[in-house]
């Protein structure tokens, strides 16, 4: 009897250590449903508590799509950050248990986010929307996934958001209707001393056309970079070019490679071989060095060996999409 008393009052001091949610993150995973563990994990976060530790059992060891059903549920709160919670939980069952039929609702799940209107908050699921969905693969997109992208292009027509969304599912199919569309447009001529060019939307809007084999716009591209005189912002713009496929890039991205240019920062200064490292290892097949964090972690070790590498191709092979 008195061991049982003090098993009880133990208990009852954890109890008032923790919230009631809380106490569910210390269960057994056997003994919390997906659907109990969702709703204990979304009211913690709506009333702005912090669990001792994050426990994602009893959501990763259940079956997937009961799990997604068990989070979807939540797409329309009109909290943020239990819209925002829905998705990260959302992409570690993804991370766990990656599925072409699991994916293809993910992705539909994020492009309604983005079309849809939360008033000012929209914003943060846009945002959030275009974090996730480069992490799914471009077969993913299907017919409805895309008749989203093309909703939200046509009500907010020149969006440099919308068209990064055409550029992650690789819908060339629209290369008309882009087209079409900037065409339609009075752009402003090229300003040469603008530093924030590689951001704009005209920029951006070459930059896709580009990607989906617009010879004019691939051939904008390469001679906007070549002619940019400013370090700094010829590498902003050739962050941009490891989606297009064609072997004009390519030498451009060898005339940077084999640059002994630097850039100024705040602490040091970096090689724009670098930048063109780093381009290349995302554009194309086989090379020797692997993508890293960013530019300036590849050693003047990577860049020699890139640069010898590149000297020795009598061909290109692309990545594919």
């Amino acid at each position: 009897m008195k061991r049982t008393k003090s098993i009880l009052f133990r208990l009852l001091c954890c109890a008032a250590m923790v919230s009631a949610g809380e106490l569910l993150y210390a269960a057994e995973e056997s003994q919390v449903t997906v659907e109990e563990f969702v709703k204990a994990r979304m009211e913690r976060d709506r009333s702005k508590q912090r669990p001792v530790r994050e426990n994602f059992g009893p959501l990763l060891s259940a079956d997937p799509n009961r799990a997604f059903e068990a989070l979807v549920k939540y797409k329309g709160d009109p909290s943020d950050e239990i819209r925002s919670e829905m998705l990260r939980c959302m992409m570690r069952v993804k991370a766990r248990h990656t599925t072409p039929g699991l994916d293809q609702r993910l992705v539909r799940t994020l492009l309604e986010l983005y079309v849809e209107r939360y008033d000012e908050r929209g914003k943060l699921m846009r945002s959030e929307a275009l974090r996730y969905l480069p992490r799914f693969r471009k077969e993913y997109f299907n017919a409805n996934a895309k008749a989203l992208i093309r909703r939200a292009f046509r009500e907010k027509r020149l969006s440099r958001d919308t068209l990064k969304l055409y550029s992650i599912a690789n819908m060339k199919e629209d290369l008309p209707e882009l087209k079409k569309v900037f065409e339609a447009k009075e752009w402003p001529p090229d300003d040469p001393e603008d530093e924030l060019w590689p951001r704009s939307l005209k920029w951006k809007f070459r930059r896709v056309m580009a990607q989906f084999g617009d010879e004019e716009s691939i051939a904008y591209c390469i001679s906007r970079v070549e002619n940019e005189k400013r370090p700094a912002v010829r590498v902003s713009a050739i962050a941009d070019l490891t989606q297009i496929h064609h072997h004009d890039v390519v030498n451009l991205l060898a005339d940077q490679l084999a640059s002994e240019e630097m850039i100024k920062g705040l602490h040091d200064s970096y090689p724009v071989s670098g930048h063109a490292v780093h381009a290349l290892t995302q554009l194309l097949g086989d090379f020797p060095v692997t993508t890293k964090r960013g530019p300036i972690w590849y050693s003047k070790t990577d860049i020699a060996q890139c640069r010898k590498w590149m000297l020795e191709q009598t061909e290109w092979k692309f990545k594919e999409f």
